[in-house]
This record gives C-alpha cells, sequence and structure tokens, in this order.
C-alpha cells in the first residue's frame, strides 16, 4: 500500500500473549508493559486485569510514551469459566458481573474498548444456538449499557466481541462471523458502543477465508488481531489457537497470508472508517513466544513481518 501505515492505523501488542508470564505479579506487569512502551513501533499496549498500583503504574507510562492502552477480558473469561450466553440466567448474571469490573478498569486506564468472548467450551448445538445467540446479545446489551452509565462525561467505553473457533480449540458459541453480525445487529438496535474483533489466526480454525469472514463482518469491526495459528497437524505441540509467530513451521500464516489480510482490509474500506472509539483502527499482534522462544525476537518478527507486508499489500 502507498505511503507509510502510520498515516492510516495504530498497531500494537497483546501484553499477556507477548509476555505470558506477565501475570503472574504486578512487577511483571508493569515491566514487560515498559519494554511493549519503549517500542515506538506499537502504539496500543492491550493489557489483562492487574491491581489498582500497577494499574496506576501502567496508565503513567502509557501517557509518558504517548501511546494508547486497550482492555481484553479474555483471560478473565477463560480462567473463570465464565459463558455469557448460558442459557441459565443465574450462570450468565455472573459472567456480566465479572466483564463488568473490565469496562471500570478501561475507564480507570483511559482504553476506549474492552475485548471478550461468549465463553469456553460453551456451543449448546445446533437445536439450542439461536436462544444462547439471544442470551449472549441480551449480556452484551447489559454490559454496553454499564459502559454508558459509568461514561460521566466522556465517550464510552465500547464492547467488542471477538470471534473464535467452534470445533478445535476454544470451542465457542460466536463462532463463525454470520452468528457474530447476527448477534452483532440485536445489539446495535440499542447500543452505539458496541462492535466486532475479527483475528486472523483464529479464520482458519473457523474455517472461514479472511476476505469472507471481513466483508461479512464489515459494518461492525472495529478491532483485528494480527497472527496465525496451528491447523493441520493435531499431532503439532502448538495445535490450535496457540497463537505462533508468523512463518513458524506448520503454521498458517507468513508475510503472504499477511499481504492478503490487509488486502482484504483495504477492499472493504477500514483503514478509511469513521466513528471507530479508537479514532484511527488499532491492529493488535496476538502473538505467544513457545518454549525457548524469546518476545523480544517475537516483536521483532513482527515489525519485520508487518513492513514488508504493508509495502506489498
Amino acid at each position: 500500500m502507498e505511503g507509510s501505515w502510520r498515516g492510516y492505523l495504530q498497531l500494537g501488542v497483546i501484553q499477556g500473549m507477548m509476555f505470558p508470564d506477565a501475570p503472574s505479579s504486578s512487577a511483571r506487569m508493569v515491566e514487560t508493559a515498559r519494554q511493549i512502551l519503549l517500542d515506538d513501533f506499537f502504539g496500543v499496549l492491550v493489557v489483562g486485569r492487574m491491581d489498582g498500583e500497577a494499574m496506576k503504574s501502567v496508565k503513567a507510562m502509557a501517557d509518558d510514551a504517548h501511546a494508547a492502552i486497550a482492555i481484553s477480558a479474555a483471560p478473565v473469561v477463560l480462567g473463570g469459566k465464565l459463558n455469557l450466553a448460558s442459557l441459565d440466567a443465574g450462570v450468565r448474571a455472573a459472567a456480566v458481573e465479572a466483564m463488568k469490573k473490565s469496562i471500570d478498569d478501561a475507564y480507570v486506564l483511559g482504553a476506549p474498548i474492552v475485548e471478550l468472548l461468549d465463553g469456553a467450551g460453551n456451543y449448546p448445538g445446533s437445536d439450542r444456538e439461536a436462544l444462547a445467540a439471544d442470551a449472549l446479545a441480551g449480556s452484551l446489551i447489559d454490559l454496553c449499557r454499564y459502559a454508558e452509565e459509568k461514561a460521566t462525561g466522556r465517550p464510552p467505553v465500547w464492547v467488542l466481541l471477538e470471534t473464535f473457533d467452534r470445533a478445535v480449540d476454544k470451542k465457542s458459541l460466536v463462532g463463525p462471523t454470520e452468528l457474530a453480525v447476527k448477534v452483532a445487529a440485536k445489539v446495535r438496535a440499542s447500543q452505539a458502543n458496541f462492535g466486532l474483533t475479527i483475528d486472523m489466526g483464529h479464520l482458519p480454525l473457523i474455517g472461514e477465508g479472511y476476505r469472507q469472514s471481513l466483508e461479512a463482518a464489515k459494518d461492525y469491526l472495529v478491532h483485528v488481531h494480527l497472527g496465525s495459528c496451528i491447523k493441520d497437524d493435531s499431532a503439532h505441540p502448538w495445535f490450535g489457537d496457540s497463537h505462533p509467530a508468523f512463518g513458524v513451521a506448520g503454521g498458517v500464516a507468513d508475510t503472504p497470508q499477511l499481504v492478503e489480510f490487509l488486502a482484504a482490509l483495504r477492499a472493504i474500506g477500514y483503514f478509511e472508517k469513521k466513528g471507530l472509539p479508537t479514532g484511527v483502527p488499532w491492529m493488535t499482534f496476538e502473538v505467544k513466544p513457545q518454549p525457548g522462544q524469546s518476545p523480544d525476537l517475537l516483536m521483532a518478527n513482527c515489525r519485520r513481518v508487518f513492513k514488508e507486508a504493508w509495502a506489498r499489500a
């Protein structure tokens, strides 16, 4: 594409993926946040849950670095085995309550978006899919309304639903982009502060092509993740939604696939999209070091692959 990518978007790193040990202590959360923020290639830091003192430190560092923050609530959903699409009202209410804390954190940190998934291992089968989708829409509406109530004079935090695979690893309700769009339409009918996140590393596990998914989601697309997965070798130690580096043996994505993904985003007008809570589009790398791999080298991998892909897309 013509011109510097900096004129079109902000790139970021999901801290808890690039540094899997970060949640082990507040000190490590702060230390690894600083490491990412010192790299001016990345203007967005995506964080998970942390204590109040760590939040103060991370917010101050991000402000000093002139960088933005986003919230990923996925670790809370997965770690707590939460289900925002449960047909049990009590289970669903507990999941909504847990997600409210992530929205509270977003206001403390000045983050415009909170990303989440509906749950893992929670696909109820085709006979109850529609009921679960309605339940999920209700949960998301509740969260969007809560975010509006907490805004107190500033733009409300947006709640973003990320699509995951249904049959390989996470086995979530959402799931296919078509269903995500149906849920999004129901939520947007009453709540403007809602959108979708599409992860290029999840689409092969869902069984969808980049252009197919992005075209379907374009009206609701707010954020994208850049990454890969191991799809075709079930004996591979990193099989499934393991977020391997670009170009890793057995992985589905390298520079040519990122070129294809960026071209598909350009085709749907994502880089010119207006009305995003993030201002310009944000694209965050969701890459996880495997045993023996260095986060520093994987961030260098992301930089190199992105620069080449942008030039070729």
